[in-house]
């Protein structure tokens, strides 16, 4: 559960795949969300290669996504963020479909919440360097925060 007093202002962006259980079916939905079981690890939102959007949990409650981690002198970004999930990696670019629908979702949540800022998993992981996802293949430029 969430702190009662969280106020959820943070998207965190990841990338996700299963490359390292099977190199021909990276993005199997069935291998990615029993990576999730296996590691006891969860995200708001999955975003499939054809810009299909799971939400795998209400972003009112707790995910564990962002691990160790701090953003702008508040630790534990599980408690006041949300976590997205797109299927690709650092060995091949996303799709366009993909930035669309995370547009399309980040626009929603926007409206829903008191969203102030959007990162990388990079960019909240303790310690510095931990997470490099989304990753260099990630275009920042395609996505339309306003």
């Amino acid at each position: 559960m969430r702190p009662v007093k969280a106020v959820i202002d943070l998207v965190v962006i990841h990338y996700i795949s299963a490359i390292n259980l099977n190199k021909e079916s990276w993005s199997d939905l069935g291998l990615i969300l029993g990576i999730f079981g296996q590691y006891s690890l969860s995200a708001h939102y999955l975003i499939e290669r054809d810009g299909r959007v799971i939400e795998t949990i209400n972003p009112v409650h707790r995910a564990w996504h962002a691990g160790k981690s701090k953003y702008k002198g508040k630790s534990d970004c599980n408690d006041f963020s949300i976590g997205i999930e797109v299927v690709g990696g650092q060995f091949i670019d996303f799709e366009t479909e993909q930035y669309n629908s995370l547009n399309e979702l980040i626009k929603e949540l926007k409206d829903s919440y008191p969203i102030q800022n959007i990162v990388g998993h990079e960019e909240i992981a303790i310690p510095k360097g931990r997470k490099k996802d989304p990753g260099e293949r990630f275009r920042w430029e395609k996505l339309k925060i306003t």
